[in-house]
């Protein structure tokens, strides 16, 4: 079974993202990122 974006990403609310300090949200937005463009090389379906 392939794999999607949605199948990989993570998400918060707006209360969990507010309670997150700048380190953690570049974090996230890294991992984010390197998913995306792992699911791009990979030829699979992916949504940014």
């Amino acid at each position: 079974e392939l794999l999607s974006f949605e199948d990989v990403a993570m998400y918060f609310t707006r209360e969990e993202w507010g309670h997150l300090d700048w380190a953690q949200k570049d974090l996230y937005r890294d991992v984010m990122l390197e998913n995306y463009r792992n699911m791009i090389l990979l030829g699979l379906p992916s949504k940014p």
